[in-house]
């Protein structure tokens, strides 16, 4: 199957994922400041910003309780378990929740289709030792999960500039995870 076929732009060269991770990044964190509030609904619920996440949410009759002691954020632990259930990712809806939502895990919430949250933290809200799933990076189609989560100008310079190879390292996806958490902190 080639890229094409699969909707993605095609690579080129591949560059050294040191020279490609920072800028994609950088897009990563502008996409996220610039259009993911306006992706979601808040129902301004207050909650105060806290070291640890908890949540549970439900997929229909389903249930699964997440926490940032799982290595990412309370909704995201929430998610992972939902897919790996095989529940349709879309109809997740929040029951309980901790801390507001950051800027970050409301993209990953928006790129599965879950636009409704309780509440949205604000610019200072804390992305420190965040992570994201594998399974998120793996979607490469165009307007697919990744697409979603980086916005089209990240994703498209992830795809074209990376080599498979290079794109398939979890080491190279962290870094991307963390490079642009920083640049969404000193924005």
């Amino acid at each position: 199957m080639t890229a094409e076929s699969v909707g993605r732009p095609t690579r080129t060269r591949g560059k050294p994922p040191e020279n490609v991770i920072p800028e994609v990044a950088g897009l990563w964190a502008t996409y996220i400041k610039q259009n993911v509030p306006g992706f979601m609904v808040s129902a301004g619920a207050i909650l105060a910003a806290g070291q640890q996440t908890t949540c549970t949410m439900a997929w229909g009759a389903n249930t699964y309780n997440g926490s940032s002691n799982s290595g990412m954020h309370g909704e995201v632990d929430c998610l992972n378990q939902a897919y790996h259930a095989g529940e349709n990712l879309a109809n997740g809806t929040f029951q309980a929740l901790s801390n507001p939502v950051c800027m970050v895990c409301c993209a990953a919430l928006y790129s599965v289709g879950i636009t409704n949250v309780p509440a949205m933290a604000g610019a200072s809200k804390e992305y420190g030792n965040y992570s994201l799933p594998g399974w998120i990076f793996d979607d490469e189609t165009a307007g697919g999960i990744l697409d979603r989560l980086l916005g089209n100008a990240a994703f498209t310079q992830w795809i074209t500039d990376l080599s498979a190879e290079a794109r398939g390292k979890s080491v190279n996806r962290q870094a991307l995870i963390t490079q642009m958490t920083q640049k969404l902190i000193r924005h």
